[in-house]
């Protein structure tokens, strides 16, 4: 079962901040593992080890970006098409700069 949540509605900063701890909590836990993975790399394989991992590395962060990509577009769109673009006084500055 879900919780749906009303980001509209509530403090702002307690709002934004629980929305986030999931995605820091991640970050945190990626990049332990890479800090894992490059030490243990480092003593068994070495030095060459270690820049072949590195030089792999955008592999995965490639479809990442792809996807990250494609929901920021499937979340604007109803923003475009309903008007709230530049100009129109109704979204906030920092929006406009996206659309």
């Amino acid at each position: 079962m879900t919780k749906d949540t009303d980001m509209t509605v509530g403090n702002p900063f307690v709002l934004i901040g629980t929305f986030s701890f999931s995605l820091v909590t991640g970050n945190l836990f990626q990049q332990l593992y890479t800090f894992v993975d490059t030490i243990i790399i480092g003593k068994k394989i070495g030095a060459l080890g270690i820049a072949a991992v590195g030089g792999t590395e955008w592999s995965r962060h490639l479809p990442l970006a792809w996807q990250r990509r494609r929901m920021f577009h499937k979340i604007m769109e109803p923003i475009k098409s309903s008007g709230l673009n530049r100009g129109s006084g109704q979204v906030s500055s920092w929006a406009q700069r996206l659309l």
